[in-house]
């Protein structure tokens, strides 16, 4: 009984601190309350970077039966957009409502970082920062100095100008 207890007091307070740090709206994007990069950016970053592409990155489990496509999208403002797909047809990149989560992103020394709710019960206050190596139309992700996924730039048609409200 003591156990169960304490599995539940357990999921409570990580249900609770994750409230503390990240917000959902009503497309259930998740969203950091307390952002940082958004005063860091800057316009002269848009010149490593191009706004009008979608960086893509397909995953497919060799074990499994799994497979998931990410897109990137990011805004001369500062902001990004993530959107998941489990089959390879593409989301409308042009409703931001679709993405599963969106913040600020900065490029310092080559490379690009995004801020991201991304965290979970083991890391603390649930902001995460993604580096990306810039090089040519491809992100490299890497991830304690490992590279991990390459992300693809590509033109997609029908990209509008739209303004994210965040």
């Amino acid at each position: 009984m003591k156990k169960l207890g304490f599995i539940i007091l357990s999921l409570f307070t990580i249900s609770c601190s994750y409230k503390l740090y990240v917000t959902e709206n009503i497309a259930d994007q998740r969203e950091l309350k307390n952002i940082k990069f958004d005063k860091k950016f800057n316009v002269q970053m848009l010149e490593k970077i191009d706004e009008n592409k979608i960086y893509s990155y397909h995953y497919e489990a060799t074990t499994i039966d799994y497979s998931i496509y990410s897109y990137l999208r990011l805004f001369p403002g500062g902001q990004y957009a993530m959107f998941y797909e489990s089959t390879s047809k593409l989301p409308n990149f042009n409703d931001l409502e679709n993405a599963q989560h969106v913040g600020y992103y900065i490029i310092e020394n080559g490379y690009l970082k995004l801020e991201t709710p991304t965290g979970n019960g083991n890391t603390f206050s649930y902001r995460i920062i993604y580096k990306f190596r810039i090089e040519n139309d491809t992100l490299t992700e890497y991830i304690k100095g490992i590279p991990n996924r390459i992300y693809i730039g590509k033109s997609v048609s029908g990209l509008q100008n739209v303004k994210p409200n965040w």
